[in-house]
């Protein structure tokens, strides 16, 4: 049986002995990570569950995961991946696509993203692509009708054709993919692999590596690029391409994203 687009998670199973998070110490973000953590162990008490693991991925670089979950199936061991994400609104396509590169460069074997707050349509047609490993979204602790959400959802196939092709990462020795997409707000993508963002120019048609919060096409000398990122992972959430017809360029440096 496959996964529904988005999963209702409920706790209402959970083990009363299991150890409790430490709501009156910690940040709102730690607190929702050390719950779902919990919520995990409580499910399956043959497995391994381990928070805040750090593991060097097949990039050379050091991969930092929420909870690990490691267990067997049929005599094989199996690992999934998990990520939560307690943001003030809805988890975009940004980070899901980040989310499915560290799965990728840590060889986990399936990818589990929790949100406090749902996930946007990108996001969810996103992690509705990932095959390798499988990723599933899942909403803790407000019930989510995956099967009315699926129905707000346009076609599939209307979301196939807002994606404009697939690059391959330039940074170093990155091996991961960029999605390019001009959509909802979006005029670029990210990395799968490293996280990097990219940018479409709408005047040249070429695309950049941003890695600046604000910067300019590495292409042309009309289009522009503005990039938000989630304030405690500075993964990219959102990119956006400006005009320098429209918004001279001194103005664009100095605006308030930089201050």
């Amino acid at each position: 049986m496959s996964d529904p687009a988005v999963e209702p998670e409920s706790n209402d199973e959970a083990d009363p002995s299991a150890p409790k998070s430490l709501a009156t110490t910690d940040p709102e973000w730690l607190t929702f990570e050390k719950d779902v953590k919990d919520l995990l162990a409580s499910k399956d008490p043959n497995a391994t569950v381990e928070h805040n693991v750090k593991r060097v991925g097949k990039s050379g670089r050091t991969r930092q995961i929420d909870t690990l979950v490691t267990g067997e199936v049929c005599g094989e061991r199996v690992e999934i991946g998990v990520e939560a994400k307690r943001y003030k609104g809805k988890v975009g396509l940004g980070v899901v696509d980040a989310f499915v590169g560290k799965c990728l460069d840590t060889g986990v074997d399936k990818g589990v993203l929790y949100s406090h707050r749902g996930f946007d349509e990108g996001a969810v047609a996103r992690a509705a692509i990932a095959d390798h490993p499988k990723v599933v979204l899942r909403e803790l602790p407000e019930a989510t009708d995956a099967d009315h959400l699926e129905d707000l959802l346009p076609p599939w196939s209307d979301f196939v054709e807002e994606f404009l092709g697939v690059e391959a990462c330039t940074v170093g020795e990155c091996y991961g993919e960029i999605w390019v997409r001009d959509d909802l707000g979006w005029s670029g993508g990210v990395c799968d692999s490293c996280g990097t963002a990219a940018g479409y120019c709408k005047d040249c048609g070429g695309w950049s590596s941003l890695l600046e919060d604000v910067q300019p096409c590495d292409n042309c000398d009309t289009g522009a690029f503005e990039v938000d990122r989630d304030h405690d992972t500075q993964e990219a959430t959102d990119v956006r391409w400006v005009s320098m017809v429209a918004w001279d360029h001194a103005d664009l440096m100095n605006s308030k994203r930089l201050t």
